[in-house]
């Protein structure tokens, strides 16, 4: 083996050779940047690599999905503890919130959407007038609303729908409600099909992950 490998290892010498007593023969000055230089092509050539990596997803080149804020929503409702169910007449308490309904109420807009004739589409919505209210010295809270029908749809908070509409403000979109705070609103959600006789309307908390229901009949 070793006597396979000598004049491998000769040639090799004798390529490196004059490289290596060039270097040998530079000042210090020329060698540090010699260094860097060679730093920096390495560093770019693995960034490359790895922008180039990621963009195809992987070695199998199967691209990551995009998170979608719906399911991230649902999937949290899901395995949170149900804490009660509730008539939409009812007081309900979820984490340091308590909520009410004021009422429900569904109507139709015309939107800004086009067919092919190029006539603006009418479009449905469900709408519920809620108060929210954190009534905890310190804590802030975190607030997460879905609605689901009784054929296994889910549908998130579409705010678009209060440009459409008249004398409705709306929740709003933050998730955050804070300590001593009263938030009041319209929760907008496109119109569940007339199919669906029952609505649950979930609130879920953060800071305890447990989540309320109301039952809403049709």
């Amino acid at each position: 083996m070793l006597n396979f490998l000598k004049p491998k290892l000769s040639a090799l010498a004798a390529k490196t050779g004059p490289v290596l007593s060039f270097f040998k023969n530079l000042s210090k000055r020329n060698k540090l940047i010699i260094l860097i230089a060679v730093f920096v092509i390495v560093f770019a050539l693995e960034l490359s690599y790895s922008r180039l990596f990621q963009g195809k997803g992987g070695e199998n080149g199967t691209k990551d999905k995009p998170i979608d804020k719906k399911e991230a929503m649902f999937s949290s409702i899901e395995k949170a503890e149900l804490a009660g169910t509730f008539a939409p007449s009812e007081v309900a308490r979820v984490g340091s919130m308590e909520v009410t309904i004021y009422n429900v109420k569904e109507g139709s807009f015309t939107s800004f959407d086009r067919d092919e004739n190029d006539n603006r589409i009418e479009k449905k919505y469900f709408a519920a007038n809620i108060k929210v209210f954190n009534d905890s010295e310190v804590a802030n809270d975190t607030l997460l609303i879905g609605l689901e029908d009784d054929a296994g749809n889910r549908y998130a908070i579409d705010n678009s729908i209060e440009f459409y509409v008249d004398n409705m403000k709306g929740f709003g979109p933050d998730e955050n409600v804070y300590h001593r705070t009263i938030r009041e609103g319209y929760l907008f959600y496109p119109a569940p099909p007339e199919a669906a006789k029952k609505l649950n309307l979930i609130f879920f908390s953060g800071i305890t992950n447990k989540k309320i229901i109301f039952e809403i009949g049709r």
